[in-house]
């Protein structure tokens, strides 16, 4: 178990554990994958969940996946227990109650099977005083961000240095509030990190010692995060803020309109929607001509009445099996390439 405070970085040290792991495991151990609680649902055995998302996110086969789940070759990283209920749902009701009765049954034999998960510490204190936590579990506690280190961090920031005259100030109260407000504004690494972004290059930091709450803080870091984010990456790109932020706002609606607590966004999922109706039908586009410039390259002299029907054919072949694996319901090609298999079963050391 991992718990802390919201935004504390529970998400972060999952996916921090998952490439460590990665980079030190043996072949005999298995291989952890992080996987979003969202949409699980109550009826769906936990086994049968896990292989459904390597199937879904990682193009495994049901098979392959499901063999990997029963010889124990997959450590589920699972993330955002506390995410999963609406506020003032019994707990005996709650979908984070029943999470945590189905990982105390899933076992191998008599032995619990091993997962890693993530919840806010108040949830999971309820959940442990009910009688019914995850059983033979180790709890990992998330510490806030002191003042101290958060004054040490604001300070090492190459930018931060150069502009000493705006962030003095803000260090000052650091040091002379550790319990004020902006400090514990900054008590959690991804506030602080967002502060950072937003005032080191750009923007005066000294806007935010007026603020009298937590919240008016975050209103105001978030209101400069993402052009400062834009200009830090790359001015010359051509993405102005606007643009970004309206994209990021798009995948907010669609993490929305999944419901259940989702907060992870799949590629393949994304590729599959019906918003991205425009990508579908330039990649068939393309696909259709450049299969048409190809056999023109290499049949150059052949006859146009032999051809004519094979060129209207082929494209056509290519734009059915080309709309098939991108409509937004998604289909299984069987026509998978060997490599694909060998793909999958490299990626969990098969």
């Amino acid at each position: 178990m991992i718990t802390g405070e919201a935004g504390a970085g529970k998400s972060v040290l999952a996916r921090a554990f998952v490439a460590e792991f990665n980079r030190s495991r043996t072949e005999a151990e298995p291989v952890p994958v992080l996987l979003a609680l969202g949409d699980w649902g109550r009826q769906e055995p936990f086994r049968d969940w896990v292989v459904r998302h390597l199937v879904r996110d990682y193009g495994s086969t049901f098979a392959h996946a499901a063999q990997l789940m029963d010889l124990g070759l997959v450590l589920p990283v699972l993330d955002g227990l506390d995410e999963l209920d609406e506020p003032g749902v019994p707990l005996p009701e709650s979908r984070a109650q029943q999470v945590l009765d189905a990982l105390t049954g899933y076992r191998s034999g008599l032995e619990p099977v091993p997962v890693v998960l993530t919840c806010r510490t108040d949830l999971y204190d309820v959940l442990e005083a009910s009688g019914r936590p995850m059983l033979d579990a180790a709890r990992v506690e998330i510490d806030p961000v002191e003042a101290q280190e958060a004054v040490r961090f604001l300070a090492m920031r190459q930018d931060a240095v150069h502009r000493e005259g705006a962030w003095r100030p803000v260090l000052d109260e650091l040091r002379a509030h550790p319990q004020g407000v902006l400090a514990r504004s900054l008590s959690t690494p991804w506030r602080l990190v967002a502060m950072a972004t937003a005032y080191e290059q750009v923007n005066d930091p000294r806007e935010l010692l007026g603020a009298r709450t937590e919240q008016e803080i975050t209103d105001r870091m978030f209101a400069r995060f993402i052009h400062a984010s834009v200009r830090a990456v790359d001015e010359e790109a051509g993405y102005s803020p606007e643009r970004v932020h309206a994209w990021l706002h798009q995948l907010a609606l669609r993490l929305q309109a999944r419901g259940g607590g989702a907060n992870t966004l799949v590629l393949p999922e994304l590729a599959r929607s019906p918003g991205a109706l425009w990508a579908r039908v330039l990649y068939v586009v393309t696909v259709g001509l450049l299969t048409l410039v190809t056999l023109r390259t290499f049949l150059p002299d052949a006859p146009q009445g032999s051809l004519g029907w094979g060129f209207v054919l082929l494209v056509v072949g290519i734009t059915v099996m080309a709309l098939m694996c991108l409509r937004p319901g998604g289909s299984v090609c069987c026509l998978m390439p060997l490599w694909a298999c060998r793909r999958g079963a490299a990626l969990y050391g098969r």
